[in-house]
């Protein structure tokens, strides 16, 4: 199949890269509420506005591909009414669903593996994952904007990372997450293998981006009595080059 040819990406129909107005945004949620699809009656009633305003509103967002219209089977004589349904997909559903099918995934692969075997799967992803997310050059950023880096991008992802100082010195860095998009539902932790390849990930996203000079070590601590995940960050010990 073609690129020309495939699917539009889902992330293309949030909202927020759609950017609907406040207006089309109430009309949207409101087709949403009707799960077989509404009529603009329907629309116009449930929002206490005219349907006239509701047609507008309706083109603007098939316009924008957010709202697409079919004919409702015929009923008698006249032309048969337009039925509206949202083509923007539930955030919620799409990370519940795609979070079980990872566990699924990892199931499978943990399965089939001994242990070690699975775990070097994880790291292996992990480093794959890190290097295809990298828009940046390597090896010329300082620590201090890598750890800002590292926090930026897992705040993208889910994380909701914090920047703690430890107190036994001021070149180490705690990153505790207080989030995390591999969970489904509370209280529920991911499995040992996404752990793992999230731990490889977070390591490679760093190091990545250090120089030589200025290596950092990783360590992750899953699952703190904090409710949360820390990952510390130290700073290795420069070695000076030999003179020649």
């Amino acid at each position: 199949m073609s690129r020309a040819n495939t699917p539009r990406p889902a992330s293309e129909l949030f909202p927020r890269e759609l950017q609907l107005s406040a207006k089309q945004t109430e009309v949207l949620e409101a087709i949403q509420s009707f799960p077989l699809g509404a009529k603009t009656t329907d629309i116009a009633k449930s929002l206490g506005m005219h349907v006239n305003t509701v047609r507008g509103h309706l083109e603007e967002l098939i316009e924008k591909g957010a709202v697409r219209a079919t004919t409702a089977p015929a009923a008698g004589r006249g032309r048969p009414s337009l039925i509206f349904h949202v083509t923007v997909p539930d955030h919620t559903a799409i990370a519940d669903e795609y979070i079980h099918l990872i566990e699924l995934l990892a199931e499978h692969i943990e399965g089939e593996n001994l242990p070690e075997v699975a775990q070097e799967k994880a790291y292996a992803i992990g480093r794959a994952w890190a290097l295809n997310s990298l828009h940046s050059e390597s090896g010329q950023i300082p620590p201090e904007e890598v750890v800002a880096r590292l926090q930026n991008q897992l705040r993208g992802m889910g994380f909701d990372p914090e920047v703690k100082k430890k107190a036994a010195t001021d070149e180490d860095v705690d990153l505790a997450l207080n989030a995390c998009p591999f969970v489904a539902e509370a209280g529920v932790k991911p499995s040992a293998f996404v752990c793992a390849v999230h731990e490889s990930f977070i390591e490679t996203a760093c190091q990545s981006q250090c120089s030589q000079a200025n290596k950092m070590s990783l360590t992750l601590l899953p699952f703190t009595p904090e409710n949360q995940c820390v990952v510390r960050i130290s700073q290795e010990q420069s070695i000076p080059a030999s003179k020649p």
